[in-house]
């Protein structure tokens, strides 16, 4: 493969995966398996194996997919789990080709910076489309009037969740490549103030939950002008203010349900809702009872209805947490590493802050950032989807896939946008 097609390649799914994700599950994860299989034709990268810490990344994700490998031919369903497990390994090829490639192709980063941009600005304005008229512009209504673009009528929602997951990414690379034009910054403030407000209008809580958490964190450890802090936390109030007054809808899911989240009552514990409760009970004796290696990866939608794990609404494709999914189906094996990467980045996030507030020592925010996309994808007090889930699983090996490529990068390296 010549060096023009191969760069070609790079530079075209490099542009193309994050807006892929509006599309659905399956072009993103085609573009991820090509992105990674691009490295096994580079001599450069297996010499790189070697001289670099690219072996320790490679040693920790081997062990978690033996794990899962394990896991997977000890369940009762085999040929359920391996649809999860067997090719799981592509998520590794795809953080060593972005750690190799964003090296030799500096125009990489700047192409996912670009996406992402042009991504934002389409869903925006097809969200605020759809909240006028009802509809948005490919006919989709709002469901149960909550605002979902292009990702549809799906109950759970997706559009809070792809941007407010999206966005750190966004801010990572924005610090990383570090645009002079005040057009660029411009642009910054306004995906802040809109993903907060878009993820009140979607519904979703958790996604509100994660927007806010990046918003709080960038005016209080990133933002240095005492103004433009000011402003905007006075635009985000009013304009979260505007919109429960807006719907009453949105207050009631918001504040009134959140209120009753975590409930102790009738000696019974109610945790995001009667339905979550349900699933993780069934989870937990999923690990109970297999506490080792669980029951395979996948495995939650079958062993859900028997008998010793049923009840009335414990069912589900997954139960809606990551860490109570891994335990059910992986057991305490699997869930130690997705776990240590979490509290990894909360203790480098911790640190940061720390020294931000009494040291004022000066950070890459590009890696704080990576850091802090990571921390959201693995947070644990919030529901969410799989962890085996295509879609989810581009979104969450970006981010660490950028927070390697900044640790393993030369410090010399200099990308600017013009």
């Amino acid at each position: 493969m010549s060096i023009s097609i191969e760069k070609s390649i790079i530079l075209i799914l490099s542009f193309l995966i994050v807006p892929s994700l509006i599309t659905g599950p399956f072009l993103p994860d085609s573009f991820l398996v090509i992105f990674g299989l691009m490295i096994l034709y580079k001599k450069k990268f297996f010499k790189e194996i070697i001289n670099t810490n690219f072996l320790s990344t490679i040693l920790l994700f081997s062990c978690f997919y033996l794990i899962l490998i394990i896991s997977t031919i000890i369940s009762e369903n085999p040929s359920l789990s391996f649809e999860s497990s067997l090719f799981y390994f592509r998520y590794l090829f795809f953080t060593l080709s972005i750690i190799f490639y964003f090296r030799e192709y500096k125009e990489a980063p700047k192409l996912i910076y670009f996406s992402i941009i042009f991504s934002f600005i389409i869903l925006i304005s097809d969200s605020i489309y759809q909240l006028i008229n009802g509809t948005n512009l490919t006919g989709y209504s709002k469901y149960q009037g909550q605002v979902n673009s292009f990702f549809g009528e799906n109950k759970d929602g997706i559009l809070g969740s792809y941007m407010s997951r999206i966005l750190p990414i966004y801010l990572s690379l924005h610090y990383f490549l570090n645009p002079k034009q005040k057009f660029f910054e411009l642009v910054k403030y306004i995906f802040i103030f809109i993903t907060v407000v878009i993820c009140i209008f979607t519904g979703e809580r958790a996604a509100f939950i994660y927007s806010i958490i990046t918003f709080l964190f960038y005016i209080f450890f990133i933002e240095k002008n005492f103004k433009t802090k000011f402003l905007i936390i006075g635009i985000i109030f009013i304009s979260i203010c505007v919109s429960f007054i807006y719907e009453k809808q949105y207050y009631e899911r918001f504040i009134l349900l959140s209120k009753n989240a975590l409930n102790f009552s009738d000696n019974q514990i109610t945790i995001f809702s009667d339905v979550h409760t349900q699933h993780y009970i069934s989870a937990i004796k999923m690990f109970k009872d297999r506490p080792i290696l669980g029951h395979g990866p996948k495995s939650f939608r079958e062993q859900c209805s028997k008998l010793n794990y049923y009840s009335v609404r414990s069912c589900s494709t997954h139960p809606h947490n990551t860490y109570i999914q891994l335990l059910a189906e992986t057991g305490l094996i699997g869930f130690i590493l997705p776990f240590c990467v979490f509290l990894f980045t909360l203790f480098k996030l911790s640190k940061f802050c720390f020294n931000s507030v009494f040291h004022k020592t000066n950070i890459e925010n590009y890696k704080v950032f990576a850091l802090l996309a990571i921390f959201i994808n693995l947070f644990i007090f919030a529901p969410t989807g799989s962890f085996f889930n295509n879609w989810i699983n581009v979104i969450y090996y970006l981010p660490i896939s950028l927070y390697l490529f900044y640790t393993y990068n030369d410090k010399n390296l200099k990308i600017v946008v013009k």
